[in-house]
């Protein structure tokens, strides 16, 4: 959600896309097409494990899982404590 959220115009507190926007620049079919996907998942949400070829070449398990990422900025944040105590 954080990615999509900040920046595709996903409205994460709604769970849904801001089809005014997409609307008003002309691109609300990519909508109703499906291009922007409707598997929006929570930043560390287990997305799925390493493809075969990924884990060979980063030297790890298949079973390695693969989680939803975060936006830079905001993991450099979080990284920080920011928001901690």
């Amino acid at each position: 959600e954080c990615t999509t959220g900040c920046k595709w115009a996903y409205l994460t507190h709604e769970g849904r896309w801001d089809r005014e926007l997409y609307d008003s620049m002309g691109v609300g079919d990519a909508l109703d097409r499906g291009l922007c996907g409707s598997n929006i998942a929570p930043l560390g949400t287990k997305a799925g494990a390493l493809t075969p070829g990924a884990a060979e070449h980063l030297g790890l398990s298949e079973s390695c899982s693969v989680g939803v990422g975060v936006i830079d900025a905001h993991a450099g944040a979080i990284g920080l404590g920011a928001g901690a105590g």
